[in-house]
């Protein structure tokens, strides 16, 4: 009964660890020019984990109204130190181009794949 109870406690730490487990990095990126269903994309709200060559991005895509939808998708850091991310939204995907400055442009993919609309991303905040 000991080892049980040892046991189920042990695992139940495990668990909590991995259920409140910290990003590497948010960012929050500030969008102009792009507008999804009649409302324009104003930001952009990631989680960043850093692997060993990619970046695992996990957030919400923001729209004028502040109402929010899933986003998710992978980065990595380009020959010139920019970041280069593949994200998708609902049937969309949103390639974002980020220079070693950290502005750059954003590119709304249809569910064809085919580049909707351009418009300029920024670095908002890092934390």
């Amino acid at each position: 009964m000991k080892k049980i109870v040892i046991t189920a406690i042990s695992l139940m730490c495990f668990i909590s660890t991995l259920a409140y487990s910290q990003s590497d990095f948010s960012v929050d990126l500030g969008v102009a020019g792009v507008t999804v269903g009649g409302l324009s994309l104003t930001e952009i709200r990631l989680d960043l984990d850093v692997g060993t060559r990619f970046i695992s991005a996990h957030g919400v895509a923001l729209d004028e109204l502040g109402l929010s939808v899933p986003a998710t998708g992978t980065c990595f850091v380009t020959a010139s130190n920019g970041i280069f991310c593949n994200i998708q939204v609902d049937q969309n995907s949103y390639t974002l181009d980020l220079g070693p400055t950290l502005v750059g442009n954003i590119f709304l993919k249809n569910e064809f794949g085919v580049i909707a609309e351009t418009g300029t991303v920024f670095i908002i905040n890092v934390l």
